[in-house]
């Protein structure tokens, strides 16, 4: 496979057209946008022009974007409707990392167990493993 430049054209085009559906997972946003960047990438190897393949790429690629993702891609539209398969990967890293900065700032404190040890309530048995009894 790796001497046929046209057996490898079709490996990437079908990893591209194989891709999953995404979700709002920045991880898989992330994934999503390498598996972009590496088939076009390897097809651009190949000595194809990629870029003037943009818009069917991009067509098929939608179509596997979440309902969320897809209509923020279709705003982005509004100010850029002309993109490259580069900018629609720069948005799908942005989005992830959006996505991933929103979660952690609405994600609870854990408070950790201090380690100091709380006086035992009245009717209670403390069982101290590995703790030496100094005094």
């Amino acid at each position: 496979q790796y001497a046929n430049p046209h057996l490898q054209t079709f490996a990437h085009l079908e990893t591209l057209y194989s891709l999953p559906g995404t979700s709002q997972n920045p991880s898989h946003i992330r994934s999503f946008a390498s598996q972009i960047t590496e088939s076009t990438g390897a097809l651009g190897a190949l000595g194809h022009d990629v870029e003037g393949w943009a818009v069917p790429i991009l067509f098929m690629c939608c179509k596997k974007l979440n309902g969320k993702l897809r209509e923020d891609w279709e705003r982005h539209l509004l100010t850029a409707p002309d993109p490259s398969i580069q900018q629609f990967t720069w948005f799908l890293q942005e989005q992830a990392r959006v996505l991933e900065a929103s979660r952690s700032s609405n994600d609870p404190v854990v408070v950790k167990k201090s380690s100091v040890r709380q006086p035992a309530s009245k009717g209670t048995t403390t069982l101290m493993v590995g703790a030496s009894n100094q005094s």
